[in-house]
């Protein structure tokens, strides 16, 4: 698995500091456009350093009643003494995914709530106190969060000393490494120029796009495979797959040209029922 140096820097750096200086920033917030990859990113760079991470989404921070915001992060800290404590884990890192649209997070004119207020005091007291977050290691479980956009937070939280903000806008070269490391991850064949033609049609695709593109051309392949050979027989289409079966760049760029013309017909659809135009209508 191939990640970004830059990317991995970013993330690895800031494990090693937290781990270690307990005056560093606790909390590393990595923002960045929807679908670049950085939730995925950080997960496969912390376990190829053998650092288990502990992950939780922002929407599970959410609760009904007081004080669950406060809990549910009680649990994430739990679950990270007690894997290590079990001997499971050699260190962790707690990585909170989406956490832009956590309780911690506010939306337009929205108001805190009491479960923000719980959950964004508790992270600040957090990044507060040296030595918080101990691990029975004596080490410190530094946080991680991913989110679109961390201009939501409130702003006392994301002060220099309690939280760190990487910022991922991939470059043309490390999209190209990203797209690299999904072939490479399912086994599929990858011509370096083919592959960065296809990126150059299609700036704007984000990773993940590449990667829904990738998925269903594997599984248009496995499709044509079952219909011209069939009936349905899993075992016989799995043993095709793992004999290296695999689609062509070309037809993977086909698919992502076909999934960008797709979204784009959507939204032509979607955008003119929300304003109450003219144009299309919902059933």
């Amino acid at each position: 698995m191939r990640i970004p140096e830059k990317f991995s820097q970013a993330i690895l750096s800031h494990v090693i500091t937290a781990s270690i200086v307990l005056e560093s920033s606790l909390v590393l917030a990595v923002q960045g456009p929807p679908g670049s990859g950085k939730s995925f990113q950080v997960r496969e760079c912390l376990r190829a350093q053998g650092i288990q991470p502990v992950i939780i989404s922002g929407s599970s921070l959410s609760g009904k009643t007081e004080a669950a915001s406060r809990a549910a992060f009680d649990k994430l800290e739990h679950d990270c003494f007690q894997l290590v404590a079990d001997q499971k884990a050699g260190h962790v890192v707690a990585v909170i995914e989406d956490f832009d649209l956590s309780p911690a997070g506010r939306r337009g004119d929205d108001r805190h709530t009491v479960n923000s207020q719980l959950l964004v005091g508790h992270i600040m007291n957090l990044g507060d106190i040296d030595g918080s977050f101990m691990l029975p290691t004596g080490f410190r479980a530094p946080i991680i969060v991913t989110g679109n956009n961390f201009q939501l937070l409130h702003g006392p939280l994301t002060r220099a000393g309690r939280m760190n903000i990487f910022t991922w806008e991939p470059s043309r070269e490390e999209r190209l490494v990203m797209a690299e490391s999904v072939l490479e991850r399912l086994g599929i064949d990858e011509d370096r120029d083919v592959l960065l033609r296809i990126l150059d049609d299609h700036p704007h695709a984000t990773i993940a796009e590449f990667a829904g593109a990738v998925n269903a051309a594997i599984s248009d392949m496995l499709w044509k495979f079952v219909s011209t050979n069939g009936p349905l027989d899993l075992e016989k289409t799995r043993k095709h797959f793992q004999d290296g079966n695999r689609p062509s760049l070309r037809q993977i760029g086909e698919q992502l040209q076909t999934s960008l013309a797709g979204q784009r017909t959507l939204r032509d659809f979607v955008t003119p029922v929300l304003e109450g135009g003219g144009h299309g209508h919902a059933r």
